[in-house]
């Protein structure tokens, strides 16, 4: 017993100071957007104290909790695991720490997210369910240690990117079916069903009305499900087979690979080839083909907007980084402007996907006799702004990657989709909430003074993350990545 005391103290200690460390402080923004929703709504108070808690176990959940586990794994890739991979330690007992210093993140988060409505209702002299927000923490903290475990295993395989892919197809997953009647074999499902009864919301975060099943339904046997699949990762991973030595190893293909080209951009094109950048990004424009090809307009432009830019702009600038940072201080010493061309490069990725969507949704408005005047004239708006924020997005996401780390990049991406989604809407947009949720302006600022607003705004934090991105590559450069 000793000895496992003595392994998850250091591993609180190797935790400190980490990115995983700095992630449940996330808390602290939904429990801020939650007590400004209580004053701001007078006459939904008691709602508006787990709206966005509601928001997050719909819309955020899973992704937060795969990127919390996902920067422990990057912190022990990227410190070689500290040596203890040479030392007479056990590895199973290493994990088995690991995951409980992941659960008190965990549960730190939640409490921030949950319990700090409490006091701040409280001082508003708002109506306070104290007990119903006291247990919406705790069961949420329970339904989601599955994700959280599941997702250091997935993040421990595949990486990080992939993890976090997977989580997002997971939490539309489990939104799109909790409410079905096969809920049960579908483990996505099991977090957000557990809290649908506990929040009193439907998967589409509506209250749930007097007299329906789901208000009385106990969350019980969704919460059993969740704690069965944390358990199966922790039994997969301390009692699996042992990892070797040569296990450990990060990616060793050679960073530098045909990169004596002349020019600073061709140089970094070479770096890229072989990578996962590109072939994503044909993804996303194949995806953007098939659906204009298939449905209507609104579904390309909302697609596009909503999700395929923010979250291309983030991955892009993070799969570069974590492509070049290995021997960045090889390919900065070059005689070129090679930050510069890193930010030529990322620019070029984005503008190639938003250029496809604004030609596909032209066409596709030309092959369904839609396009009239006005309905060009919108598309066109929207396709400026898709390439003023799409660069501005992305040189801002690569800025924080280099400067933060990829847990920054793709947490805040997804806070930025959710909040799009949710102010983007038809009512919401329609007030001064639009503002608010800059990933929606594509399709919110549909006034010249809106476009004109977020235009300005897109151009300004575009200079800036270009300057930013640029000292920041010069710091990690002598820091040495």
């Amino acid at each position: 017993m000793g000895g496992f005391i003595a392994v998850v103290r250091a591993e609180a200690v190797r935790t400190k100071g980490s990115a995983a460390a700095s992630l449940p402080w996330i808390g602290l923004i939904v429990a801020g957007i939650s007590f400004a929703g209580i004053l701001i709504t007078p006459q939904s108070q008691e709602r508006a104290a787990l709206l966005w808690q509601t928001l997050y176990v719909t819309g955020m959940a899973a992704p937060v909790m795969v990127l919390l586990a996902s920067q422990v794994v990057a912190r022990e890739t990227n410190a070689r695991a500290g040596g203890t991979a040479w030392r007479a330690s056990s590895s199973r007992m290493v994990a088995l720490g690991r995951f409980m210093v992941l659960a008190a993140l965990s549960a730190l988060f939640h409490a921030l997210a949950f319990w700090l409505v409490i006091p701040l209702s409280l001082a508003v002299g708002a109506p306070t369910d104290v007990s119903r927000i006291m247990w919406a923490g705790a069961a949420c903290w329970i339904a989601t240690l599955g994700v959280l475990f599941l997702g250091f295993v997935v993040s421990d395989r595949f990486g990080t990117i992939a993890a976090f892919l997977a989580a997002c197809a997971w939490q539309v997953i489990g939104v799109l079916a909790a409410e079905s009647a096969s809920w049960v074999m579908l483990p996505p499902t099991w977090a957000v069903r557990a809290m649908l009864p506990v929040l009193g919301a439907h998967q589409n975060a509506e209250p749930i009305t007097a007299g329906e099943p789901l208000l009385t339904e106990s969350p019980f046997l969704a919460l059993a499900l969740g704690l069965l699949l944390a358990v199966t990762s922790v039994v997969v991973t301390v009692f699996g087979p042992a990892k070797t030595r040569g296990d450990r190893a990060g990616d060793n293909r050679p960073t530098g690979r045909r990169s004596t080209q002349p020019g600073a951009l061709r140089a970094v094109s070479a770096v890229m080839r072989g990578r996962a950048v590109l072939p994503l990004c044909a993804v996303a424009i194949v995806l953007s083909i098939v659906t204009a090809a298939v449905y209507p307009n609104t579904y390309l432009l909302g697609l596009h907007t909503y999700t395929l830019l923010p979250l291309s702009a983030c991955i892009v600038a993070v799969l570069t980084w974590q492509s070049l940072a290995p021997g960045w201080r090889l390919l900065v010493i070059r005689p070129f402007n090679t930050p510069a061309a890193v930010r030529w490069w990322v620019l070029l990725c984005i503008s190639g996907i938003t250029t496809t969507v604004l030609l596909s949704a032209i066409a596709n408005a030309l092959r369904r006799g839609e396009g009239t005047v006005d309905a060009l004239i919108a598309i066109a708006r929207s396709g400026a702004l898709w390439f003023v924020l799409g660069e501005a997005g992305t040189l801002a996401a690569l800025w924080v990657t280099v400067r933060f780390g990829a847990g920054w990049t793709l947490g805040g991406s997804v806070i930025l989709c959710v909040v799009g989604v949710t102010l983007g809407g038809d009512v919401l947009a329609a007030s001064g909430l639009w503002i608010v949720a800059p990933t929606a302006w594509p399709l919110s600022a549909d006034t010249p003074g809106r476009f004109a607003v977020a235009v300005s705004f897109g151009v300004v934090i575009a200079v800036i993350a270009w300057i930013g991105c640029g000292r920041a590559m010069i710091t990690a450069a002598r820091r040495g990545g």
